[in-house]
């Protein structure tokens, strides 16, 4: 019974473990073997130990009782029931009850032990489950991109939610069963791959920094890391992919603004070194491209005229712009919206800019991304600094700091190089200053001051000329002085042995200059040398550009000196040829071989005495702005000078005044002569028109009483015949002789031919009548067509076939036209220069040849009349169109300049139609204007207005 209790005591043991099953195998089934052999040596001596063992097994069962403590009874009646028995069954029971408690003890001892080892290993399993737990929330909700790659294939088997998001997959299964290394931007090789496989087996980690592209194919930074670790027996690898690219970018940054920085102290330095600013600021440039990585960086300096900047350095631009492009400096575009903005003007999309255009150039290169900021100055800006790129590029605050820092230090070096060349102009300056008013007070005759200081301001200067020009009181000139290089010719010598130089260079009223504008066609017509010298520029005044699209006249004369009497200090020209000059200009220049020149005016008092001027001839100047001032100083002294000796030359000067009046009154004489010739020539037309008139009258008006008495001296003729049909021998003779019936028929023609001929005459002088209508007021209402009709009329030899030639076939649309008042025979005129015009521009075209003249009223311009609701109109048109050959666009805008004419030398004067743009426009207030196609004719169209 104890023994099934302690069997179960350690079975009850055991069963609260998880091996009780194995320990009831190794440890009951001795303890059931030595129970037996115990048992079998003490039921071997009889049944008294059987009895005594039941016994002791009641008395331990009541001994477990409580209450009961009488344990000495039990060890009694063991003793006296053992008594008896011999010695080895004592010894039996002894050794059994020994080896029974022993193995008790021992069961209980690894029983307790088994149980808190599985103890143990039960908490390690939790542990376990826990840690895998925790591992999957590492896993999923780590920062880092993590895959589980297989070590063999290096396809990922698996991934965490930061790897999606940071490879911008749409899921996971998107990154699955891929390779790793094709994530990556550049990809490993074999040989990579294998090397990185060793070194993970061997070291147990690797990690490298690499770029990788997203599935959405952004380019990013990671760090991967590869552990390898064992899973289930297979070897697998451990990867996290963490994002640096902020890191990468920082560090790019600071890489890009240490080079930065070493560029703007290298610019520095070289800044002060460098004495030549073009050199100092192509290497900016080419410096500013390659530190910022961008394909263009240019220099942009602000013009004089403030309308335009040039490009003065360059890099990257197509060869042969820089030092001639230029650009708009409006703030339309980007480089003058940048000139007039204190920050600098990012653009990141060229095409798509809103707040200005981009100009031509950029357009050009294809530019797409930009960044401009002015180049300060002292009072204004000097230029831009401007960088620009063919792709789309974000600018960082390091790029604008940069490029702010280099147009500061340009700017810099700019005034520097300003301040030196300034001390150096100013100690120039004052030695010229100083040595004329040393000459001044040496003497007062002027012819020795201006002699003495031309030459000296030639060798200061070091130009070709200088030349002093006088204003007359009537504000024509001449050279008074003058200092020239070897090698030109000395214009004050030669306008003396020279007379036809002269005479061209300062009587020539018919040179033109004209300048067109895409928008307008302005011009400066009729420049006029004798009163604007050789070495300037006509003064422009506009006038009504909707009435006419040229200027009016501009004179020195006119003006009393033009736009130096009106406060213009000086007039500079760099190259004549490129200047804008008409080539009948720049002839008048190259007679005095002038290619580049400063004019500044000379002031006696508040008076323009005349003009200073200096230039070059061997090639083209860019005056500096010391060289302007030195000339500017030298006028002003020499006003002085003039106005100290006028004293000296108060007699000269009045032989002068009244030698000048004598030339003003021959020239005023020379036009009323001219004026009355022409007047004279007029009436002596309008005279021989009525002498032939009286004549051709009578003729015509005995011509039909003529007709009657032929009629009746062939009628008696008839009758004779008939009566005496048998003639004489001498009448029969002379019969013969006058060849009477040839007479007969051919006398009447004769008489029709009279007839034509009378009625062409008086057709012609009626038309001559018309045409200059000298017995008429000189400005009537008169009928347009009319006029026209008798321009054609004068014309008809000209319009008729002459050889092989078909005649010139005129086709009239005429509208109905009121009458209107203008002044006839100038309007006539004007009609008889076009159509000659026309006529000649046909006469070597073949046939179909076409004149086509239509009038109509301007329907552009109707309106309602509030008294009478009838429709008028402003003007009348004439449209006189050819089939001609056409007009160069290059001859277009000079068509109604004086003088100048398409036609070969002696057939025509060009004079024609400049005459007839003044008729139409001065005399009526009107305009003409004419459009041509090459190859297709041209019109002529005129509007009068009513």
């Amino acid at each position: 019974m104890y023994i099934r209790t302690i069997y179960h005591m350690i079975a009850q043991e055991l069963r609260q473990t998880s091996l009780g099953t194995i320990l009831i195998i190794l440890f009951v089934v001795p303890i059931a073997a030595m129970v037996g052999s115990v048992g079998y040596l003490t039921f071997s001596n009889g049944q008294a130990v059987n009895e005594v063992a039941a016994q002791l097994a009641h008395e331990i069962s009541d001994r477990a009782q409580p209450g009961n403590s009488s344990n000495h009874l039990i060890l009694a009646k063991t003793n006296k029931f053992f008594q008896p028995n011999a010695i080895n069954t004592r010894t039996t029971i002894i050794l059994f009850l020994g080896l029974f408690v022993s193995t008790t003890w021992m069961i209980i001892l690894i029983t307790r032990w088994l149980r808190k080892s599985t103890s143990q290993s039960f908490s390690t399993v939790q542990d376990n489950t826990r840690a895998k737990d925790l591992f999957e929330s590492i896993f999923n909700e780590s920062a880092d991109a993590i895959f589980i790659v297989n070590a063999k294939t290096l396809v990922i088997s698996d991934c965490n939610h930061r790897a999606v998001e940071l490879f911008e997959a749409q899921s996971k299964q998107e990154l699955l069963n891929t390779e790793g290394h094709l994530l990556q931007k550049k990809r490993f090789t074999t040989g990579q791959l294998r090397s990185i496989a060793n070194q993970v087996k061997r070291y147990g980690f690797w990690q490298q920094e690499l770029e990788y592209v997203s599935k959405k194919g952004n380019v990013f930074w990671g760090n991967l890391a590869i552990r390898q670790i064992d899973v289930a027996g297979q070897p697998m690898h451990l990867v996290r992919v963490t994002d640096i690219t902020p890191r990468k970018q920082a560090e790019a940054a600071l890489r890009i603004r240490q080079r930065q920085d070493a560029a703007i102290a290298q610019l520095g330095k070289e800044a002060l070194i460098e004495a030549d600013l073009s050199l100092l600021m192509d290497w900016t440039v080419t410096l500013v491209a390659q530190t910022l990585n961008l394909d263009y960086c240019q220099i942009l300096q602000r013009l004089p005229n403030g309308e335009e900047l040039l490009l003065v350095a360059g890099f990257g631009w197509q060869a042969g712009l820089v030092g001639q492009a230029t650009v708009s400096a409006g703030k339309e575009s980007q480089f003058g919206y940048s000139l007039v903005c204190w920050e600098p003007i990012i653009v990141t999309d060229l095409p798509t800019e809103k707040r200005f255009q981009g100009s031509p150039l950029l357009q050009e290169h294809g530019i797409v991304s930009g960044m401009s900021t002015r180049i300060p100055g002292q009072n204004q800006p000097f230029g831009v600094l401007a960088v620009h790129t063919t792709q789309k590029r974000q600018f960082t605050d390091d790029d604008i700091y940069f490029l702010q820092a280099i147009a500061n230090i340009i700017a810099t070096a700019i005034e520097r190089k300003r301040t030196e060349e300034a001390l150096r102009e100013s100690a120039v300056r004052e030695r010229a200053i100083a040595t004329v008013l040393q000459r001044m007070r040496q003497t007062l005759d002027i012819d020795k001051i201006f002699t003495a200081t031309t030459e000296e301001l030639r060798h200061v200067l070091r130009c070709d000329r200088v030349a002093i020009y006088r204003f007359n009181p009537d504000w024509s000139g001449e050279f008074v002085a003058e200092s020239v290089a070897e090698g030109w010719v000395t214009l004050t010598i030669e306008q003396q042995n020279n007379p036809d130089l002269k005479a061209d260079a300062l009587e020539s009223e018919n040179c033109t200059i004209k300048t067109l504008d895409g928008a307008e066609n302005l011009s400066i017509s009729s420049f006029h040398p004798q009163i604007y010298p050789p070495y300037s520029h006509p003064n422009v005044k506009i006038t009504n550009p909707q009435l006419d699209n040229s200027l009016q006249d501009t004179y020195l004369k006119d003006t009393q000196g033009g736009a130096y009497s009106q406060g213009a200090s000086y007039r500079v020209v760099e190259d004549i040829y490129n200047a804008g000059f008409t080539p009948c200009y720049i002839e008048l220049l190259e007679q005095f071989q002038a290619r580049s020149y400063i004019i500044a005016p000379i002031f006696c008092g508040k008076k323009l005495w005349g003009l200073l001027a200096t230039y070059q001839n061997s090639s083209p100047r860019a005056w500096r702005e010391l060289e302007i001032s030195v000339v500017v100083q030298i006028a002003t002294q020499f006003g002085v000078a003039v106005q100290q000796a006028q004293l000296l030359q108060k007699t000269q000067e009045q032989a002068l005044d009244l030698k000048l009046t004598l030339n003003q009154l021959k020239r005023t004489q020379a036009q009323l002569v001219h004026s009355e010739k022409m007047s004279s020539l007029g009436q002596m037309v309008a005279g021989v028109a009525h002498e032939i008139n009286n004549p051709v009258s009578f003729i015509h008006g005995n011509l039909t009483p003529a007709k009657d008495y032929f009629q009746d001296l062939v009628r008696l003729i008839q009758t004779y015949q008939k009566t005496y049909p048998t003639p004489t021998a001498e009448l029969q003779q002379l019969i013969e002789d006058i060849d009477l019936e040839f007479l007969l028929k051919d006398w009447q023609n004769l008489l029709n031919s009279m007839q034509i001929g009378t009625d062409r005459i008086r057709a012609i002088v009626l038309s001559l009548r018309n045409f200059s209508r000298l017995d008429e007021k000189e400005i009537k209402k008169v009928d347009i067509h009319e006029g026209i009709d008798n321009t054609l009329l004068i014309l008809q030899h000209r319009l008729k076939a002459a050889g092989n030639v078909q005649n010139i076939q005129v086709v009239k649309n005429y509208g109905k036209l009121p009458l209107i008042t203008c002044y006839a025979s100038q309007l006539n005129q004007v009609f008889m220069n076009i159509l000659n015009n026309a006529i000649d521009a046909l006469e070597d075209q073949p046939s179909p040849r076409l004149i086509t003249i239509s009038t109509e009223i301007d329907t552009d311009k109707k309106q309602q009349s509030m008294d009478n609701a009838k429709l008028t109109s402003d003007c009348i048109v004439i449209r006189i169109i050819d089939n001609g050959s056409g007009i160069n666009k290059e001859n277009m805008p000079k068509i109604f300049d004086p003088f100048f004419t398409t036609k070969p030398v002696g057939s025509g004067t060009g004079l024609g139609l400049s005459i007839s743009h003044q008729i139409v426009v001065e005399k009526h207030k009107g305009q003409i204007y004419c459009t041509s196609t090459l190859g297709q004719g041209t019109e002529f169209i005129v509007k009068i207005p009513l």
